[in-house]
């Protein structure tokens, strides 16, 4: 009986060989960690919610500073700009109570009044504008001095602390702005900031929409 066996013996004992090499040689799976991701397309300004966020497995390198592996690190906290579906939720893109910390790496916050209230109520957090200080030329003729180019527009502070009838200058626009719109909030390169704080004072600061 065993001598009759013998083949279909040794063909099992070959299978088991082949199976222990081939696990030998396989790659080891690969490594993965977790990370907080945007489970839907997310709504500039919009505070997170358990529904807009989800923990995903992924790739070590996924997981850059400022990620987090629990939901509960960005709830509550709002985008700076719309975000798609998957996309690592990091702190660089979240805006939270710290104005100073609410612009993307490299930005400054700065606060503005708009001489058209009707062109800041258009504003939404995640656009782009382009600033003009309007003036005059000594002959009387308009010009525009461009202050920043694609200022990134944030979510507004829960108050306007500058939206009563008696400040003039960043908060309370130019002297004699009463009709200045609500407060602004941008994010600029620290050189334009400097423009910005220098013209609100004396200039009505228009807003253009760009991509």
């Amino acid at each position: 009986m065993l001598w009759r066996l013998r083949f279909p013996f040794a063909a099992a004992l070959l299978g088991c060989a082949v199976a222990l090499a081939v696990a030998e040689v396989r790659p080891p799976p690969p490594v993965r960690v977790a990370v907080v991701v945007a489970a839907r397309a997310l709504e500039a300004g919009v505070p997170l919610t358990a529904d807009d966020v989800r923990v995903a497995r992924l790739p070590p390198e996924a997981a850059a500073d400022g990620t987090h592996a629990s939901t509960d690190a960005v709830l509550g906290r709002a985008p700076v700009l719309g975000l798609p579906a998957g996309l690592p939720v990091a702190d660089a893109l979240l805006h939270d109570d710290d104005l100073v910390t609410a612009g993307p790496p490299g930005t400054v916050v700065v606060p503005v009044r708009l001489a058209d209230p009707g062109v800041a109520a258009l504003l939404r957090p995640g656009d782009h504008v382009d600033l003009f200080a309007a003036a005059t030329t000594g002959a009387g003729a308009p010009v525009a001095d461009r202050l920043a180019s694609r200022a990134l527009v944030l979510p507004q502070p829960a108050s306007d602390p500058g939206s009563g009838d008696d400040g003039g200058g960043l908060l309370g626009g130019p002297a004699g702005g009463s009709e200045a719109g609500p407060l602004t909030l941008v994010a600029v390169p620290a050189a334009d900031a400097s423009a910005l704080a220098g013209a609100s004072a004396w200039a009505g600061i228009s807003a253009v929409l760009v991509e």
